[in-house]
């Protein structure tokens, strides 16, 4: 996949990649992901991290994730015009978030595969 790939499920390229990407920096699931919001999001700290509410944690306590720094100015700037309640990510209906990672990795197996 790439950044100029095709919306999938509602969601642009880029934002697909900083879903996969936030979903290897912090091990959440996917419910997880969907129940981040830019208020839970402290990106411009010293260890940026984002919160989880606890009712959306497996464990049912609230979570505190580190991310990387240099992936905390990209975050930082795909939700800097959310509101304080939105949610990061517009992913699709639960039942297509699988579907949408298997659509991406067969795209990138294929461009992967026409490389010379």
């Amino acid at each position: 996949m790439t950044v100029n790939g095709a919306e999938r499920y509602g969601m642009t390229a880029v934002e697909r990649l900083l879903l996969y990407d936030t979903a290897i920096q912090t091990g959440l699931r996917s419910n997880e992901l969907r129940s981040l919001t830019r208020g839970g999001s402290y990106l411009d700290v010293e260890r940026p991290f984002i919160t989880c509410k606890s009712g959306a944690i497996k464990s049912k306590k609230g979570a505190r994730k580190y991310i990387q720094r240099e992936f905390a100015v990209e975050l930082q700037a795909h939700i800097a015009i959310k509101a304080s309640k939105a949610p990061v990510f517009n992913m699709p209906h639960r039942t297509n978030v699988a579907r949408m990672l298997r659509d991406d990795l067969t795209a990138a197996r294929k461009s992967w595969m026409a490389r010379p």
